[in-house]
This record gives structure tokens, sequence and C-alpha cells, in this order.
């Protein structure tokens, strides 16, 4: 027996894992929300684990020694909640998926009982993974309130539930609660079109090459990208350094990376005095007011017939929101069809958008997205992160 085991046989913490925490294990992406064998014998030994009479079905809680914080997202510190001193957490719940017998007390009711009892001595918190629909309805028949979602870095929607005492929500700005939203701007397709005859001139004369993008849910290799503006001359160059791993930022150790316009930049100088004259993209941006110096710009490709972006959040980058001096990302369709279509999750449902030519879209990374391409043509978007600040967020619905 290991140490980790706490004296508990291997067995039985196994069966516990796969049938108790059945339904939770399998709709939660986390990897490290899993309830494992390991943790499973952590919670038993604290006695933190509630089991259903059959063990189909389970709960992991704790009580707090120390208040704190509950965030929106669980790689930036947006504080939605306040938790306290004595409050229970109820981290996981698995409820089962069996058929009540006649003359029988279901497994769910069990749990059911169990909650009632902790939130007669307590203030409660209970985590449920948006998907676990019978989670929900558990919350509900215990009386709980919806007080806010989490996302976490691994694309899961936590819907946080309370009862208990009177609690204030920390308010956020209207912003922080957005997905998708279409800019409030004239059509931009006089800046569009130069965009796209400068785009194919260079295609066609093989000046450039997209790169393959280098995230894992970058499916069948089918996104790509080059840079207009970035952490290298280099057009090649995607990477941003803030979001690499250890092994990348190792290998690359000593270099010195600093945003900066790319070689390809002057092609897309202009003389059209109807536009501003300069460079078409930064016209196009003073035309919509973004009159800050924009960070990252990007010409991103999804490949016509099984483009594919899984399911996915960016919250690696710090610099990432909707907050004064924060990055949006904004979305310049330059060629699309009908068939390319944005998703946002914003719980266990979601906003999608078919982003037209001509317009102009925000899309909060941090929160879960993805993107298909189910035309026969390749999308190709203009990407630019800009600084956020009011006059910005008020041109978003």
């Amino acid at each position: 027996m290991k140490d980790w085991q706490k004296g508990y046989p291997l067995e039985d913490l196994v069966e516990i894992q796969d049938f108790s925490f059945k339904d939770f294990n399998k709709k939660v992406l986390n990897p490290f929300l899993v309830m494992k064998k390991n943790r499973v014998a952590e919670a038993l030994d604290k006695g933190e684990l509630f089991l259903t009479p059959s063990k189909t079905a389970g709960i992991h809680y704790s009580k707090l020694k120390v208040g704190g914080k509950i965030s929106m997202f669980t790689g930036y510190r947006i504080p939605i909640l306040e938790k306290k001193s004595g409050d229970v957490i109820i981290k996981r719940i698995s409820p089962s998926s069996e058929i009540q017998e006649e003359g029988r007390m279901c497994e769910n009711s069990h749990l059911k009982a169990f909650i009632d009892d902790l939130t007669s001595k307590s203030n409660v918190y209970m985590y449920v993974v948006d998907e676990c629909l019978k989670s929900h309805e558990i919350a509900d028949n215990c009386n709980f309130t919806i007080v806010g979602k989490q996302y976490n870095t691994f694309a899961d929607v936590i819907s946080i539930y309370y009862k208990g005492d009177r609690r204030d929500k920390i308010k956020q700005p209207h912003g922080e609660y957005l997905t998708l939203s279409k800019m409030k701007t004239k059509s931009l397709n006089k800046y569009i079109k130069t965009i796209q005859m400068v785009l194919n001139r260079l295609e066609k004369n093989k000046i450039i090459d997209f790169t393959n993008h280098y995230s894992n849910y970058n499916k069948k290799n089918t996104w790509s990208a080059i840079s207009l503006r970035g952490y290298s001359s280099d057009w090649r160059f995607i990477e941003k350094p803030d979001e690499m791993n250890k092994k990348w930022l190792k290998e690359n150790e000593g270099k010195d990376f600093f945003l900066q316009d790319t070689d390809l930049m002057d092609y897309f100088n202009h003389d059209n005095s109807d536009m501003g004259g300069g460079n078409i993209i930064y016209s196009m941006l003073n035309q919509i007011g973004v009159t800050t110096e924009p960070y990252r710009i990007r010409f991103m490709k999804l490949k016509g017939g099984e483009g594919t972006l899984g399911r996915h959040t960016d919250q690696v980058c710090p610099d990432t929101g909707i907050a004064d001096g924060k990055l949006m990302r904004l979305h310049f369709p330059i060629f699309t069809n009908d068939k390319v279509k944005f998703k946002c999750w914003h719980s266990r449902n979601y906003d999608e958008a078919i982003m037209k030519q001509g317009e102009c879209w925000y899309l909060d990374t941090r929160k879960p997205h993805e993107a298909t391409n189910g035309g026969d043509v390749d999308r190709i978007h203009l990407v630019i992160d800009v600084p956020a600040n009011k006059e910005l967020r008020k041109m978003f619905q």
C-alpha cells in the first residue's frame, strides 16, 4: 500500500473514482479537476467525501478556514464573489444516472438530503460543471441561487451556486460579460478590398507562405498565420513569448524579442487620400477610433472544408482583457464565407456568429471558443490586439 492511499484499499479508491464520480469525470474538461483515486483518498482521510448507499453518486466538499475571492477566470484576478471563513464549498457533485425504483429512495435524493443538511448549518457554495444537467437540477431542488460563472484554462464553464446569508456580488463592468460582439461602425469594405488586393498579390508572387499555428487545438493543422506586427521583424514569427512553454523559452533564452512591424507591413502602405494615406492597416484602425498603438497584427487562415479550431480558452497571456490598458482582440474578415462559424460559450449555451466582410468583431478569447470553416474557400481574418479604453468599449454591443 502506497502512502497516498491513506490506508484505503486501492480497489475501493478506484471504485469511487470510476463509479461514484463517473458523471463528473465524464463531463469535466480540465484533467486537474477529475476526481482521481489519489484525490479520493485525501478526501476520505479528511472526512470531505459523501457517497450514496450504492456508491453511484458522490459529493466532494470542504469547509473554508480562510476566506477569499472567487474569480470569473481561473487565469485572471477578476473577482465576482466573496467567500468567508466557515463557508462550505461543494467542489464536485456527481449525480447518479440510475432510474428510481418504486418504493426506494433514489440516489440523487440522498445527495439532496446531504446538501440540505449542509445548508442548515453553513453558507454553501456549489460548483457545477455546466454540462452536468442533473447537478443543476439538484441545485435548483435545494433552492440554491446561481450567482456567477467561472471559466477555466481548459475551456470548462463552471456555474457557481450559493445558498445562505445575503452576499452581494462584486460588480464588474458590462464588457467583462461580452463573448462575441460586433462593432457599431460603418462598413469597412473600402479598406478590406485594398487589403485583399495586396494579400492576393503577395500570395500570387509567392512572397508569403502561412506558418502553421503551434497550438494543440489546431485540428488537422488547418490553422495558420503570418505576422504584420509581432515580436520579430520576420513575418513568419507568429509566437508571443509570454504565451510559450518552458521548453520554448529555454531554447530561445537570450534572444531579444520586442514589439515591432514586420517586413511585410510596408506592402500595405498606400497614397489613397480617401483612406487617409499612409498605411492601410493603421488607416482602418484610425477610422474605427483606435488611436493607441496596436500590439500584434496577424493574418490568420482557416482552411476551407475542414478547418477547425477546437474549443479552448486563451488565458495564458496576462495582458488579455477589456479593462483599460488590457488587450482586446478584434477580428476583421478579409476572405470569408457563410459557412465560417465562431462559437463562444457563456454557459453550457453559446453565442454564435457568422462574421461578414466589412465588419469588425470583438472576441473574448478568455472564454471558451471555437471556429470552423465548412465552406470551400479558405477563411482569412485580419486579427489585431489593441489596448482597451472606455471609448472602444462603447463601440461594441
